[in-house]
């Protein structure tokens, strides 16, 4: 995708017309946890905010209608994290930015953790709370517009008198994010049947984003429980979250805090500083756009839906297109078995790879005619060696015999 919100999902458009309740019961389970900080801005979400995660749709008394994706799946402008010399913070990205790897937007923790421990330093008595699977997990992480998608893939053999003569294969890609595949050509409307390709996905989303509300509760309970001291059940939500969010850190740097933050932008938090700032942060965000369709994609895959049902009209349906030719590779390439203009790509590459194989044998040779010249004239033996005009001429002359040393002198 090029440009923002490119993939036009109307389950995301028509999100408020599903009557979509998982999500928002999951919500009015994690939202016991967080900081009245987190929960406002999450309720201020607004629809089609491409720097935003969720968005919130209210009844007139201002209680919770439903949650869902701000923005469909697609490309997202990549926002600066931190501040560079002369640029403000909120400013547009450069190429540089871009590529800089101490920018990292958007890092969201795909799987939940769940390597709570308590890491005792050699013969110290300090006790200090860690995730063994921080790294593990921080590797398989989404960046920013990445998506981690199953796919199917289709492998049509033709067979001639009982013999394979061509083999086709293609790629397919999950329902969830397929929408042209499941629109059949037409707008959606609330007149619409429930169970099309659009309710169908936007069913699957919410299905997601509870999943994600639900995972972030449950880390929350086992990361709290390894730590806390004392009778858990006196303990309120929020004190456990804040409990767990302060006391996880790197084994090796007490300073560094791990444990990740429900969207990361809602605390304008950076995901990674250098380790030497204060106060060093290495916390990633667990709810995310990407996130949210990559899981919808795995439940499809888990649960044989969509593209992957083994049911006869799907796969008739799947395999109607064969895709793309694959070489068979027990033929030997040869002039008969392909087309002109590659048996000729591939003389010019030998003809070249040949040319290449002379040329290095007679720089070798000038090479060693060189040294022989130069080491006629310099005694190895002597620390310093007084040359005079002639001797100087004679050692330019054998550079010149030297690749490297020909333009120069």
């Amino acid at each position: 995708f090029s440009n923002p919100g490119e993939s036009l999902d109307e389950a995301v458009q028509f999100w408020h017309n599903f009557g979509l309740e998982e999500a928002k019961a999951a919500w009015d389970r994690l939202k016991q946890y967080l900081e009245p900080e987190e929960i406002e801005n999450i309720m201020n979400s607004k629809a089609a905010d491409h720097y935003s995660t969720l968005a919130v749709d209210k009844n007139t008394d201002g209680s919770l209608r439903n949650i869902g994706p701000s923005r469909a799946m697609g490309y997202r402008p990549v926002a600066m994290s931190v501040e560079s010399p002369g640029r403000r913070a909120e400013a547009g990205p450069t190429e540089q930015d871009r590529i800089n790897p101490d920018i990292r937007n958007g890092l969201t923790i795909m799987k939940p953790f769940e390597g709570f421990d308590i890491f005792q330093p050699a013969g110290s008595n300090e006790r200090r709370p860690i995730i063994t699977d921080f790294n593990e997990k921080l590797e398989n992480s989404l960046r920013e517009n990445d998506y981690k998608v199953p796919l199917r893939i289709l492998i049509t053999q033709i067979e001639v008198g009982g013999q394979i003569r061509h083999v086709f294969s293609r790629f397919v890609l999950p329902n969830v994010i397929s929408p042209h595949r499941n629109l059949q050509g037409a707008p959606w409307s609330p007149g619409r049947r429930r169970d099309d390709g659009t309710a169908r996905r936007a069913r699957a989303l919410d299905r997601a984003l509870a999943k994600i509300f639900d995972d972030y509760v449950d880390m929350i309970e086992r990361a709290d429980s390894v730590i806390r001291t004392g009778n858990r059940e006196s303990a309120t939500k929020l004190e456990k979250y804040r409990n767990v969010k302060e006391s996880y850190t790197f084994a090796r740097n007490p300073a560094a805090r791990t444990f990740p933050i429900l969207i990361r932008s809602l605390l304008n938090e950076p995901v990674v500083r250098r380790l030497n700032e204060a106060p060093p942060e290495i916390r990633a965000s667990f709810c995310s756009v990407s996130k949210i369709y990559s899981l919808a994609c795995e439940e499809e895959a888990k649960q044989r839906g969509g593209i992957f049902s083994d049911s006869q009209i799907v796969l008739d349906e799947l395999f109607a297109e064969r895709g793309f030719l694959m070489k068979d590779s027990r033929v030997e390439l040869n002039e008969s078995s392909m087309p002109e203009r590659l048996t000729s790509a591939i003389d010019d590459f030998d003809n070249y790879n040949v040319d290449m194989e002379t040329k290095s044998y007679e720089q070798l040779e000038l090479m060693e005619r060189a040294m022989a010249i130069l080491e006629g004239i310099i005694n190895p033996d002597v620390v310093a060696t007084t040359l005079d005009d002639n001797s100087l001429n004679t050692i330019h002359e054998a550079l010149k015999l030297i690749p490297d040393f020909k333009d120069i002198f």
